[in-house]
């Protein structure tokens, strides 16, 4: 992420010193993914969306099939239709998406806040 530069030494990105790349450009490219345990605290796609606050539902997917998480997130889904406690139900979301409704449209948008807020109605339904 840049947050210093050594001191001694160079750290290549694909053969080109770091040093030289646009630091806001640099940081669009990658993402930093912290091992502090408070991350944890949230749902997975909350997680995932720490990293990127505007991906859509077909991106957050994809990162869970990158990180190889997807069995995962299925274990907890069959949980969940077994009715295990521990587990976000769409309702749930929903609820805390409204809760939070001005911080995640200040964060995401209207319009990015009204689909997931639609697409979670319908995975209610589909419940």
């Amino acid at each position: 992420m840049r947050f210093y530069d050594p001191a001694h030494g160079r750290v290549l990105l694909d053969g080109i010193d770091i040093s030289t790349i646009n630091l806001h450009d640099l940081r669009t490219a990658i993402s930093l993914v912290m091992q502090e345990p408070n991350i944890f605290n949230f749902n997975v796609m909350e997680n995932i969306l720490y990293g990127k606050l505007d991906a859509t539902n077909t991106q957050i997917l994809a990162a869970a099939q990158l990180s190889n998480c997807v069995e995962f997130i299925e274990k907890k889904e069959l949980q969940r239709a077994e009715g295990a406690t521990d587990v976000e139900t769409a309702q749930m979301l929903r609820v805390q998406f409204e809760s939070h409704k001005d911080e995640l449209i200040a964060l995401i948008g209207q319009s990015k806040y009204a689909e997931e807020i639609q697409a979670l109605t319908k995975m209610e339904e589909d419940e």
